[in-house]
């Protein structure tokens, strides 16, 4: 099976046999056409990589800046090394207990 995407700038059909411009591809995709479909293998996933499973997982958490004194950076970083689980991890802990 030939390239899907050539160096000179187009795409490849699933079965090979025909090459359109990025731009006639561009035009495909933005007409709605089932066309498309020549080009684009649906059966694959659109997140995580190539393969099944691949790639970053989600996280179900949220961003959150605490400013704290250097001694207490350092403690916690010691604490995490010696129970060989993250500063995270710790902080989570002990804000559960909360």
């Amino acid at each position: 099976m030939k390239k899907k995407l050539s160096s000179r700038g187009g795409v490849w059909s699933l079965d090979g046999k025909r090459f359109i411009s990025l731009e006639e591809f561009d035009r495909i995709a933005d007409s709605g056409s089932d066309e498309i479909d020549q080009f684009i293998d649906l059966t694959k996933g659109q997140r995580g990589g190539a393969r099944p499973g691949a790639g970053r997982k989600r996280k179900e958490a949220v961003r959150l800046e605490v400013r704290i004194r250097p001694d207490l950076r350092e403690k916690l970083r010691r604490k995490a090394k010696q129970t060989g689980r993250t500063q995270v991890e710790l902080v989570e802990a002990a804000l559960e207990q909360l």
